[in-house]
């Protein structure tokens, strides 16, 4: 079994790419919290913000995974990015179907929460991923 050793170094992207995905959910939410509380209430408010943290997780576990990988042959590193497009596509839909079966979370309160945060998160991780693969030794 090989244990891979986490670059400091490396890491610091995921770092700032949390940070950035947490500012620009906080962001949002504070914008638009308060007029979602004042016309559909604390329940829809609550099924926002399950959203915009299921995704940050799915985000940010994606792209952590995506980063230890970069040093390997472009391959790996392409293969790595898609597979992680498929593994949070798969995620998400289990989460919203999740929701829609089993939980009292407001259905569509959800569901747009995370379609809204997953089109600006996936935007953020096309940057990062930009900026891994620019820093990497992977060729041109």
């Amino acid at each position: 079994m090989k244990i891979q050793m986490i670059n400091l170094e490396k890491s610091k992207q995921t770092f700032k790419f949390t940070r950035s995905i947490l500012l620009m959910d906080a962001i949002f939410f504070i914008i638009a919290g308060y007029p979602i509380y004042v016309n559909y209430g604390q329940e829809m408010l609550l099924s926002v913000l399950i959203g915009f943290i299921v995704t940050s997780i799915g985000f940010i576990v994606a792209l952590y995974l995506i980063e230890i990988k970069y040093d390997d042959a472009f391959n790996t590193f392409m293969a790595l990015v898609m597979g992680s497009m498929l593994a949070k596509m798969f995620f998400f839909s289990g989460a919203i179907l999740f929701v829609f079966i089993f939980s009292l979370l407001h259905q569509i309160g959800f569901t747009i929460a995370v379609l809204i945060s997953y089109l600006y998160k996936s935007v953020t991780e096309i940057i990062f991923i930009n900026k891994i693969s620019s820093k990497s030794r992977l060729p041109r």
